[in-house]
């Protein structure tokens, strides 16, 4: 199963870089940083034009000219154009090599690109310079994906720790529970991070997943449905919902969820088999 970086996560590690370092410096009445920083209604291309403006301005520092080409790092990373986006993040570590954002930054895009040994070396110079919550959950993302468990699951316990009402922590730490086949600890997790984020579809999917596996089929049948309340599109849901179905005799409608399922996502057997399911 691959195990990529969380939306929220990837927000979140966006967020920082706009709210540190050079950022708190800069003129706000400057209407091409603002552009840059795209804090104004401008399309990703025109971000990366004013970026650019900044980049080979002569009269910026080299710590603001870092910025700019991470800020325009990040809206190639927007679309998703991970080699210009990892280019300008390594421009920007050389200008300003104490930007621990940009470390996080160009840690995803390593991730994204399956370089999960990158991904880690980048989350430990991040978390060395600045530990916080969102860069151990992403680091335990990496550990996750490379399979070691316990790395990852003491990631996501350190995230908790510094900030104990960030979902995602706990839902990462439900799936690595998961896949490991530790059901109660699993179910424990995922109910956690329901608790933080009461429309986190994902997680009831996945807790419908410990509860198949568990053999508890309606609560199974529930997660796998109110996940669907929130996304009707969850492609887990439809289909752990839909063997069910198909197990209880209901035979038009597990078709129905199966093939939703599918068309969403092509390789849904696959992923439930990375669960640890048939």
């Amino acid at each position: 199963m691959t195990n990529l970086p969380q939306t929220s996560v990837i927000v979140a590690l966006l967020g920082t870089i706009v709210t540190a370092g050079p950022c708190a410096a800069l003129s706000w009445s400057d209407p091409t940083w603002v552009a840059c920083i795209g804090a104004s209604e401008k399309t990703v291309e025109q971000r990366i034009a004013a970026c650019t403006v900044e980049i080979g301005s002569a009269s910026e520092t080299p710590e603001s000219r870092a910025f700019a080409y991470a800020m325009r790092g990040s809206a190639y990373f927007q679309q998703r154009d991970y080699d210009h986006a990892m280019a300008d993040y390594n421009e920007a570590i050389a200008l300003d090599p104490k930007a621990a954002a940009t470390f996080g930054l160009r840690a995803t895009v390593r991730h994204l690109k399956g370089d999960l040994d990158g991904a880690i070396a980048d989350y430990d110079r991040a978390i060395a310079l600045s530990p916080d919550a969102t860069r151990f959950s992403a680091r335990g993302d990496a550990y996750l994906a490379k399979g070691d468990f316990d790395r990852a699951l003491a990631d996501y316990d350190q995230s908790i720790k510094l900030e104990p009402e960030f979902a995602f922590p706990y839902y990462q730490r439900g799936r690595a529970y998961l896949i490991k086949g530790d059901l109660d600890h699993a179910i424990t997790a995922y109910s956690d991070a329901m608790g933080r984020n009461a429309k986190f579809a994902n997680a009831f999917a996945e807790r419908g997943l410990a509860r198949q596996r568990g053999n508890d089929v309606d609560g199974a049948i529930t997660d796998y449905t109110e996940a669907l309340h929130i996304n009707p599109r969850q492609p887990l849901a439809l289909y752990g919902r839909g063997i069910l179905r198909r197990k209880l005799g209901d035979a038009e409608n597990a078709e129905r969820d199966m093939a939703a399922a599918r068309a969403i996502a092509s390789d849904i057997a696959e992923q439930f088999k990375g669960f640890g399911l048939e």
